[in-house]
């Protein structure tokens, strides 16, 4: 069970900007999915290392970040990071 990455973030002392600082959001928010690829990169080649069939269950995934950002810099951010939404999507087998 991988953890919440933003939860990590701020019980290490990061605090949520806010919409109004643009760029701190900006850097938060790269920050966080930067993060979350880590998570889930190491979780799953553990997971793997063990041989036998695995799931691997993240609390949170990667598109949750877009119901926290207006639309136009949820787009900026991922061009800032060069992904895509479904490169994101892909990622997953299955999303509840």
């Amino acid at each position: 069970f991988a953890p919440e990455v933003p939860t990590i973030m701020m019980n290490g002392g990061c605090k949520y900007p806010g919409i109004a600082g643009k760029e701190q959001l900006m850097q938060f928010e790269m920050g966080l999915i930067n993060l979350q690829l880590q998570v889930e990169r190491t979780f799953t080649q553990v997971a793997v290392s063990t041989g036998r069939p695995s799931v691997v269950i993240m609390d949170r995934g990667l598109m949750d970040i877009k119901a926290y950002l207006p639309e136009d810099l949820w787009g900026e951010l991922l061009q800032r990071l060069r992904l895509t939404e479904s490169y994101l999507i892909g990622r997953y087998d299955l999303c509840l």
